[in-house]
């Protein structure tokens, strides 16, 4: 007999769900439920760093349910990322058990870092309406599977967008586009009863190959041929190892943000998301990508000779939780803010902070 389950699951991410907004997907038999984890800050503050997942569905056991119920919840993050344009990293188990406590239940708790050791936090907040319609609408479409794929390998570019890492987050980049331009020759194959083969030839493209690279010029890249020719020769290079790393950044790097904005925005359009909600996410407040900024620990120290010729450290400064801003060009800048903190109902308490923002 089948029996209710839970299983939960945090993620640091770049973007976050205002303080009382709480994202619910549904699935035939399943129900999930997204929202941010606000927690305090040295100054004081409290921050949205982490994103809490809980889903529920029926399942024979634990073990049967528990990776089943993880997949399904997992698959909603790189639509959450999509719609935000900013990094999710992949997702830790919080805990999973059974949800029916009048009897006893298996219950598996797992050890995860708490929130607050992952600062700093994300300013980017998600459009909450817009984000639901996107999930719905990746959801439903006939071929969610292959745009999952797509998706999928967009969250992937965007967790390596910090720029000691922007060559992977350029080839997650092609390889969205890539699979996208499959997923429009399937998809609309299919709304035709008939096979890709078939599709070029009505469009009269030659070939399967033909037609993607026309769907990759015209849609996915919207014409930006410099773009596009630059990202493919750079993929292709690095793959397939005829070119130095430095030559695939010289290529990717001039254009790479412009290229991520083309792919996403063919995402989203094929998502079949509605043209409002579309407008939504493609607003100029979402067109930056944003990465996830890792917190930074660093000392300063003087060097000096010791009595044997070695080096000795002297007036060591410890320095933790340094707030970090990411530039448009992808690039790193430190600040300090003096401000008198302030808690969610907006009291102040006294002292100074350091701002975080990312």
């Amino acid at each position: 007999m089948a029996e209710m389950f839970t299983f939960r699951m945090r993620a640091h991410a770049a973007a976050h769900f205002e303080w009382n907004d709480l994202l619910t997907a549904t699935w035939l038999d399943t129900e999930a439920k997204f929202q941010s984890e606000y927690t305090g800050g040295d100054d004081g503050r409290a921050y949205p760093v982490t994103i809490h997942g809980e889903i529920r569905g029926e399942g024979a056991s634990l073990n049967e349910a528990e990776p089943r119920l993880a997949g399904a919840i997992s698959s909603v993050l790189p639509i959450l990322a999509l719609a935000a344009n900013a990094a999710i990293a992949d997702p830790l188990a919080v805990a999973a058990h059974g949800l029916d406590l009048t009897n006893p239940q298996p219950f598996r708790g797992y050890r995860t870092p708490h929130a607050d050791e992952w600062f700093p936090p994300g300013k980017r907040r998600f459009n909450i309406e817009a984000t639901l319609a996107l999930v719905e609408a990746v959801g439903r479409h006939p071929q969610s599977d292959l745009l999952h794929r797509c998706v999928e390998a967009y969250r992937r570019a965007l967790t390596h967008w910090v720029p000691e890492q922007r060559l992977m987050a350029g080839e997650f980049l092609f390889i969205a586009a890539e699979t996208l331009s499959r997923f429009l020759i399937e998809s609309r194959a299919a709304s035709h009863g008939m096979t890709p083969k078939n599709l070029a030839q009505l469009l009269k493209a030659g070939s399967q190959d033909a037609l993607s690279e026309q769907y990759l010029k015209a849609e996915i890249f919207a014409g930006d041929d410099e773009a596009r020719e630059a990202m493919e020769e750079a993929s292709n290079g690095f793959e397939h190892g005829y070119m130095s790393v430095d030559q695939v950044r010289g290529l990717m790097e001039p254009v790479l943000e412009r290229a991520m904005g083309h792919v996403r925005a063919a995402l989203v359009a094929a998502s079949g998301a509605t043209s409002e909600m579309a407008g939504r996410l493609l607003a100029d407040n979402y067109a930056e990508p944003r990465g996830l900024i890792p917190e930074n620990h660093f000392r300063d120290r003087a060097v000096a000779s010791g009595r044997h010729g070695a080096a000795a450290p002297r007036r060591a400064q410890h320095h933790s939780r340094v707030g970090v801003e990411q530039t448009r060009g992808g690039g790193h800048s430190c600040r300090e803010r003096r401000s008198h903190p302030r808690l969610p109902d907006g009291r102040e308490t006294g002292g100074t902070s350091t701002q975080h923002d990312s």
